[in-house]
């Protein structure tokens, strides 16, 4: 099949190294640490993107395209806001908002059946303890940087790598499992900070950089690439673009609060209280789920996403491909 050829074509390409010295690793660790410092806030705006001729579930759904646009916002006082909107050639397939102030942190959920409605009809109200957002939602532009499980930055997994090649074009290449990404080969690219350049799991899916920018001098961060997962009958292969890129802006209180509606639910797991933001209840709306256990990834999360116990495959690349609606509309056809 078409996408077998192209991994195989992709991985051929990939080079065999030679063992790094010392020196490289050092190098590799000096400038991703530097990396890491120089980050006190951060902005980013991307979108994904994906095409029935390169997306087997996409073209079973009949769609024209499916995508996702995202905006992610993060400084190390703890505030954060992490939203996401994924939409096919049918219209908006999901809303998932989260985000967090300097005290408390606002999972909100978006109605499943009225795509059009912007504002969320369930809001929870929990302490801030998360130092930074899981990044579930646009890991693509930060694969290998970021580690949800850790929470760290690569710069602080790398210190505890002590093995790696250098690739015939000079890119560092290591074994993931040292920096906690298992069944992972790494390849970093020092033109670039040591970023990763590609990622790539036993043939199994392909993350590659095609563009970097220079945000700053001497900081980089990616601009364009792909993603290419395949399975036993599926293939996807994403494109992903970072739209804008801003480093140490002073953001305005106001990104940080939540945009609740009069009819939003909201349960404050600090205090017990469960009430409606307006005051009561519209007398025509469905009552809206306590978001007290939601959060907005989990709550618009594929039904067929496996959990990560059992593949990757299906939960990484449906939840950022943002086609909830797609494997919906695919798993009826299936099942009937």
């Amino acid at each position: 099949m078409w996408h077998q050829s192209l991994l195989v074509i992709m991985l051929a390409l990939l080079p065999a190294g030679l063992d790094a010295n010392a020196t490289d690793l050092a190098e590799a660790k000096q400038r991703l640490a530097e990396w890491e410092q120089k980050i006190v806030s951060m902005r980013v705006r991307a979108q994904v993107n994906s095409k029935p001729e390169t997306n087997t579930l996409v073209k079973e759904a009949g769609y024209e395209f499916a995508g996702g646009d995202y905006d992610w916002a993060w400084e190390d006082t703890g505030r954060f806001r992490d939203q996401s909107t994924s939409w096919n050639s049918s219209g908006i397939a999901t809303r998932s908002l989260r985000m967090a102030d300097y005290k408390h942190y606002y999972p909100l959920g978006y109605s499943a059946t009225d795509k059009k409605r912007e504002t969320p009809i369930s809001a929870a109200i929990r302490e801030n303890n998360i130092r930074f957002t899981s990044l579930k939602l646009i890991q693509q532009p930060f694969h290998g940087l970021w580690d949800d499980t850790t929470r760290t930055w690569l710069g602080e997994r790398i210190k505890n790598v002590t093995n790696a090649t250098v690739t015939k074009q000079g890119l560092l290449e290591i074994d993931g499992s040292s920096i906690g990404m298992e069944r992972f080969i790494v390849r970093l690219d020092p033109e670039h900070g040591y970023l990763p350049q590609s990622i790539e799991q036993e043939g199994f899916f392909l993350y590659h950089v095609d563009e970097f920018q220079e945000v700053e001098p001497g900081f980089w961060f990616p601009k364009t690439g792909s993603r290419l997962t395949t399975s036993a009958g599926y293939s996807c292969l994403q494109n992903w673009e970072i739209k804008e890129v801003e480093l140490n802006p002073e953001f305005p209180d106001s990104l940080f609060v939540p945009p609740l509606a009069d009819d939003t639910r909201v349960f404050n797991t600090i205090t017990g209280r469960k009430y409606w933001h307006g005051g009561k209840r519209p007398a025509n709306l469905p009552l809206a789920p306590d978001p007290q256990d939601q959060d907005s990834s989990q709550a618009n999360e594929n039904p067929l996403a496996a959990t990560a116990d059992q593949s990757t495959n299906w939960s990484m690349w449906l939840i950022l491909i943002g086609v909830a609606s797609v494997a919906g509309a695919v798993w009826m056809r299936r099942t009937s």
